[in-house]
Order: structure tokens, then C-alpha cells, then sequence
């Protein structure tokens, strides 16, 4: 089924390595939601990916605002990692605005948290992996490489982390593809191909979109929700719905970061 629905974005990665059983394979990518309430949105968020195959689904963290906002949260999650069901499953990490109970209050629901974690999917040649994004010191790239799977060694790393600072340190954990949130594209911009802020290291020209460093992509998300107002200009909420294909990569190799595409 296409992927045409207003708050689904489709796009496809290359990966020259890409074994059979991924081609094709389509991951949604849900990152920073800010949830302080429930929204008309979050319903829509349903019954956008419900409408669609998807073989795994991502999450990059932020899905609170405030503390405070725990409550509200969790009973908003707990409704979309209910009701959606992808073949492979949902894996996630938490941002620097989650708390641990946050946390606590997801922890039984139908994902597996990647917080300095590893896990692999053998029959897809596949490994998943997270950074810890609660808070700043919780990030122990160190502890996903003792968590691995060392009798397997997978075709494909999928690594996910919050904040897109961190992309560098995931790439030398070996990830093809990084998912990041945080950056919320820039929230409102002044223009649609320019971005004021970032809240993070990244140039504002590396805020969102599709980059390169060195051999890894990194898929930067402009999020579903808002922080500080409740508004974006120029920079809609969205879904990434990426379909894995085996090619190459565009670019060339380098240790700085570049821009492939910009959304």
C-alpha cells in the first residue's frame, strides 16, 4: 500500500550490505511526541500506521515534556504500542526530557527498550541497538558493545539514539542507520529550507533529514510534537516511513557529517 497519509513521510534508504530477507523491508520512525496531554494527533497517529505494512517500528525518545507529565504520557503510549503491530516488532530509546518513571510506567508494554542495549534478530540478519538518553551520563556506548551478540555478526546495524550529537559515537559502535529525534527540524522556521535552532552540536543545516558520516546514515526526524510553544512554522509533525534497498549508499566516505537530503 503507498504511504500517502498526511502525516507519513516516505522515503528509501540504500545499504549496500542488505541481505535478502531486508529488501524492502519498511520501518516507521516515531520520535519526540512531547506528550502533556491527549491530542486529536495522537489518534491520527494510529490510524495513519494502521493503515500501512510495517515491519519494525522505532522510537527516539521525548515522548514527555515536563515533569509532571508522566501520567498523560504513558496512558498516550500505551495506547499507540498497543494498537500497532509491526511483523518484527517496536524497539525504542528515551530522550533527555523522559524520566525513569516515565520509564517504569512502559516498561511492560509490547517493546523492547534499547537503553545501552543490543539486541539481534537472527532470522533477518539484523541488529538493533540503543543509547541511554534520560539523562547525559547515561549514555555508555561501551555498555552496547559488551551486550552483543559476539557469536553473530549481522549484516545490518540499526542504531538508535536521541539526540543527534551522539550520531558520531553510534556510527563506531559500526551502525548502517541512525535514528535520531531531538532537533524537531527546527520547530518554526522562518523559511522551509532554514532552521534557527537546534538544541544541539549539529551545524543548522544538518537539523533534519537524511545525513552522512563516513559509511553510516543518520535519519534525523522533525518529531511529532512541540516544546516551549505549541507551534511550528514551516515544519510540520511527521512519520518517517523508510523502505530499506540494497544499494549504494549516496555521497562519498568522510569524517565530517554531510546532508543528503533535507525535509
Amino acid at each position: 500500500m503507498p504511504v500517502d497519509y498526511g502525516l507519513l513521510e516516505a522515503t528509501e534508504l540504500a545499504i549496500p550490505t542488505l541481505p535478502d530477507a531486508l529488501e524492502g523491508i519498511r520501518i516507521a520512525h516515531l520520535t519526540d511526541l512531547h506528550i502533556r496531554r491527549r491530542r486529536d494527533r495522537h489518534t491520527r497517529i494510529i490510524d495513519r500506521l494502521a493503515r500501512v505494512r510495517l515491519d519494525l517500528i522505532l522510537y527516539t525518545g521525548d515522548y514527555m515534556s515536563y515533569p509532571g507529565d508522566e501520567e498523560p504520557a504513558a496512558e498516550v503510549m500505551t495506547d499507540i504500542l498497543s494498537a500497532l503491530k509491526p511483523r518484527h516488532g517496536q524497539f525504542g530509546v528515551f530522550g533527555n526530557h523522559d524520566t525513569f518513571d516515565l520509564a517504569r510506567r512502559l516498561h511492560d508494554l509490547p517493546i523492547t527498550w534499547l537503553n545501552n542495549r543490543s539486541v539481534t534478530l537472527s532470522h533477518l540478519n539484523l541488529e538493533i541497538f540503543g543509547l541511554q538518553g534520560i539523562t547525559p551520563t547515561g549514555l555508555d556506548p561501551v555498555a552496547v558493545a559488551l551486550d552483543r551478540d559476539t557469536d553473530h555478526q549481522p549484516a545490518v546495524r540499526l542504531g538508535l539514539v536521541h539526540n543527534p550529537s551522539h550520531a558520531p559515537a553510534v556510527a563506531d559502535l559500526k551502525a548502517d542507520l541512525i535514528f535520531c529525534g531531538h532537533t524537531h527540524g527546527g520547530q518554526c522556521r522562518p523559511h522551509p529550507s532554514i532552521a534557527l535552532a537546534n538544541s544541539c552540536d549539529l551545524p543548522k543545516a544538518l537539523s533534519t533529514g537524511i545525513l552522512r558520516h563516513r559509511n553510516a546514515q543518520i535519519a534525523i526526524s522533525r518529531g511529532l510534537g512541540e516544546i516551549a510553544l505549541p507551534l511550528r512554522t514551516f515544519c510540520p509533525p511527521h512519520i518517517p516511513v523508510y523502505t530499506l534497498r540494497k544499494r549504494s549508499i549516496p555521497g562519498t566516505t568522510t569524517d565530517s557529517i554531510k546532508r543528503l537530503r533535507w525535509w
